[in-house]
């Protein structure tokens, strides 16, 4: 057999002289999928030597929390520094906050270091996603004993939960000052401090659960964190689901998600509830993989009720199920899908609910925005361009509106275009989300580091495309735009790290956006990319037997 026949023609299993065997001499048994095309062995990947590097690596995150006048977590009930391990080792350690700073840019970028390997690690088994995520499950429990990281949100979560546990008010019409005698009052950011509930009433009876059995602020605050640890780890189990549904690489998307320092970082070390948002759509898929279409819808409706923006996807599979109601029923199961999902909503605000005053905070909060954000660097340059040329039409605030609503518009017109593709295939539908969800975080006025979780968990399961390493390429490049340094007293020089690295972010999504926008109109020389590697390795073996002749 010729060697252009041996790389072209499946493997005889009856033949000695083809048996993959001959290729590597230490393997008595094997599977196919252990071989590349080439008929090269697979290295198996190095999870125990990655993963010791990953834990070092978090570990030293949950120091540095710990050191005095840290300046990567606000501050913190002193409960915190006595349930935390970390704190027998930080005692040895101090430094000014400026060097803590580069500390933590180090070990940031240690951290995505290890991640980047670990994604090319996953690639060599595709299908074996357990071990690498029981690793992620593994870096997630050492960020859970820690202050909150880079962010005062949970407070706000503890505080609306002991508002309504322990001194019977309603978060949707009082902010956090109506209790200023509670243990959280020191805690809340201040631009929060008179701001009711912002956060779905899925999100409110967790709070209140965890604060009526909990008790202290300090349990509460690690117990909150435990509960975005637990839906953590509960993402990764329905990632895997999904991706053995789909047909997927599940050890990549769970290296995609598990891995990913912005995850760990600001889900697990910073507690947020956006993981809960993931996890329900992630469950919202798996049902409606399994055929479970009104349960499915029933589950994302929940997750819009942590927070609002999940109405994009769940508005998105409003109408995938209505293109497919002759397939499922007919328009009779969309009405029981719409009642369900409605019935969910009433039930979930009933004890809450005092009129259009239980809504005003999403009103108040509809105004806000980050430097960070596409409208708000766009107006920036805007302004700035126009002044440096002698022209001044409006100032920041006026360009920051006019943004507001042409990145809106172009929103969108770019969920209708995914409309469009809804229907085609039930596949498509985790692609669909996040795509839309990409979208949002690169057009709203008010985006924070770890919204891009809601895009990032359904994109793992579409690791091939495009879309997916945007969404990477901005995670890696918004996790240091959330420099810290508000925490303390830091040089001005520091300070403006955070914002020039803020503008430079929008810059480099920008750009990667049209890139992936002009690349994705010649996704018919993609789709030839496989054939014409093949083709070319033919040809190649074909050169080499003739000239071998």
């Amino acid at each position: 057999m010729t060697n252009l026949e041996r790389s072209l023609a499946p493997t005889n299993l009856d033949s000695e002289s083809d048996s993959p065997t001959t290729l590597c001499d230490d393997s008595s048994s094997w599977k196919s999928s252990d071989f590349r095309l080439d008929g090269k062995r697979r290295t198996k990947p190095r999870w125990t030597a990655l993963g010791l590097a990953g834990s070092a690596v978090y570990m030293s995150f949950g120091v540095l929390s710990l050191l005095p006048r840290s300046p990567i977590v606000p501050p913190y009930p002193a409960d915190i520094e006595r349930l935390s391990p970390y704190s027998l080792i930080a005692r040895f350690f101090h430094g000014s906050p400026s060097v803590l700073v580069v500390a933590f840019v180090i070990l940031l970028t240690s951290a995505f270091a290890l991640f980047a390997l670990a994604l090319r690690e996953a690639k060599k088994q595709p299908q074996r996603a357990l071990l690498p995520a029981a690793w992620a499950v593994g870096f997630a429990i050492l960020l859970v004993p820690t202050p909150p990281i880079a962010s005062q949100d949970i407070y706000s979560y503890a505080a609306y939960g002991r508002m309504a546990a322990f001194y019977y008010e309603n978060p949707y019409l009082s902010g956090p000052s109506k209790v200023a005698q509670d243990s959280t009052a020191n805690f809340v950011g201040r631009m929060w401090w008179d701001m009711p509930s912002v956060y779905g009433p899925v999100m409110q009876g967790i709070a209140w659960a965890c604060a009526r059995v909990l008790g202290g602020l300090g349990i509460l605050i690690i117990g909150l964190k435990a509960v975005a640890a637990f839906f953590f780890a509960l993402s990764l189990w329905l990632l895997i689901r999904c991706a053995q549904k789909l047909s997927r690489a599940a050890t990549v998307a769970v290296v995609a998600v598990g891995w990913n320092p912005l995850v760990l970082i600001h889900i697990v070390g910073g507690g947020h509830n956006d993981i809960l948002v993931a996890a329900a759509l992630l469950g919202g898929l798996l049902l409606f993989l399994e055929g479970h279409r009104l349960l499915a819808g029933v589950v994302v409706t929940l997750g819009s009720l942590v927070k609002v923006t999940a109405l994009v996807p769940l508005f998105l599979y409003m109408l995938l199920v209505w293109r497919k109601r002759e397939d499922i029923g007919g328009w009779q199961r969309v009405a029981w899908l719409v009642s369900l999902s409605s019935a969910t909503v009433v039930a979930a605000y009933a004890p809450f609910w005092k009129g259009l005053d239980t809504l005003r905070a999403l009103v108040r909060v509809s105004g806000l925005q980050t430097s960070i954000s596409a409208p708000y660097v766009s107006a920036q340059v805007v302004h700035l361009g126009l002044e440096s040329l002698g022209v001044r039409l409006f100032g920041v605030s006026g360009w920051v509106a006019i943004f507001r609503v042409a990145l809106g518009v172009v929103f969108g017109l770019y969920v209708l275009l995914l409309c469009r593709r809804l229907g085609r295939s039930e596949e498509l539908l985790p692609e669909v989300w996040g795509k839309a969800l990409l979208a949002f975080c690169f057009t709203t006025a008010y985006l924070l580091p770890w919204y891009l979780v809601w895009p990032m968990l359904v994109l793992a399961l579409v690791s091939e495309g495009q879309t997916f390493r945007l969404a990477m390429a901005a995670a890696f490049v918004y996790s240091f735009t959330q420099l810290p340094g508000g925490y303390v007293l830091l040089s001005p020089n520091i300070r403006a790290i955070g914002e020039g690295l803020g503008r430079l972010a929008f810059f480099v999504v920008v750009v990667g956006f049209g890139i992936w926008l002009w690349l994705s109109r010649a996704g018919a020389v993609y789709d030839l990319g496989p054939r014409i590697g093949l083709a070319a390795r033919a040809d190649s073996i074909l050169s080499r037997e003739v000239g071998s002749d």
